[in-house]
């Protein structure tokens, strides 16, 4: 394997390996106790949440990011891509480590923008434009599932080892 190749996976596996725990639904998440009050109330009025502790130094994490993209010194496109993606990851920490706060909405803008931001290649369209489409959507007869996990795995697998070859492992996970 050459040198920069070498690098280049390196890096990419410590950014893997340093946003593992990042899992932005799982730490946002309603208790199902506040989900049934909340929606018993008519859901006219947010509940007050209380967050279980990350399980994670959620500043540590966007700190271990920023060092890594500091390490990344190139111009090409997959270093462009790496430092995008350490700035993402990092602000993902940041907006989980501030979950209950003010905060938190400000880290989400900077990340996903205002629902009122618009699409560059489609001036007429917003955020909250699309979220409505397809929140107001029937589903499509062919969203069910047509085939199981196992045989997803396969697909992907194949896919997968065309452009990495067995290097990558595709496996089913219950998570």
């Amino acid at each position: 394997m050459s040198e920069a190749r070498t690098y280049l996976r390196g890096l990419s596996e410590e950014i893997v390996a340093a946003q593992k725990p990042l899992r932005i639904l799982k730490a946002i998440n309603w208790d199902p106790k506040v989900h049934e009050r909340f929606f018993a109330a008519g859901a006219r009025e947010l509940p007050r949440v209380e967050y279980k502790p990350l399980g994670y130094d959620a500043l540590a994490i966007a700190q271990t990011l920023h060092a890594l993209r500091r390490r990344i010194r190139g111009k090409n496109p997959v270093e462009e891509l790496l430092r995008e993606k350490c700035d993402e990851l990092s602000l993902i920490a940041r907006m989980l480590g501030a979950r209950g706060t003010r905060s938190f909405h400000t880290w989400s803008v900077r990340l996903f923008g205002q629902p009122r931001d618009r699409y560059l290649a489609h001036p007429n369209v917003d955020n909250l434009k699309v979220a409505r489409l397809w929140a107001g959507r029937p589903p499509a007869q062919d969203e069910a599932p047509v085939f199981g996990s196992a045989h997803a795995v396969e697909l992907v697998r194949d896919i997968v080892e065309q452009h990495l070859g067995r290097a990558c492992k595709v496996r089913e996970s219950p998570g």
